[in-house]
């Protein structure tokens, strides 16, 4: 793993810290995703899964905010 690696990762998704600010809050419990328009939750799923393939040591609020995103596209709540 190399230097830059981190935040070559962290451009093209950040997981939220919960600590830092309300939106940040709702992000990380993923309690924004009812609000969120279908193009942007698409658009979201791609970069999840970029971050993803690129990351080999991913944090698991990404594989769970990936779920609930393919959840709410499918029209599960």
């Amino acid at each position: 793993m190399n230097a830059d690696e981190p935040v070559t990762l962290n451009r093209i998704y950040t997981v939220p810290d919960p600590f830092t600010s309300f939106e940040e809050h709702e992000r990380h419990g993923h309690l924004d995703l009812p609000r969120q328009p279908r193009a942007d939750l698409l658009r979201e799923r791609e970069r999840i899964r970029l971050r993803l393939l690129l990351d080999d040591e991913p944090d698991v609020w990404l594989l769970v905010r990936l779920k609930k995103i393919t959840d709410r596209l499918d029209g599960r709540p």
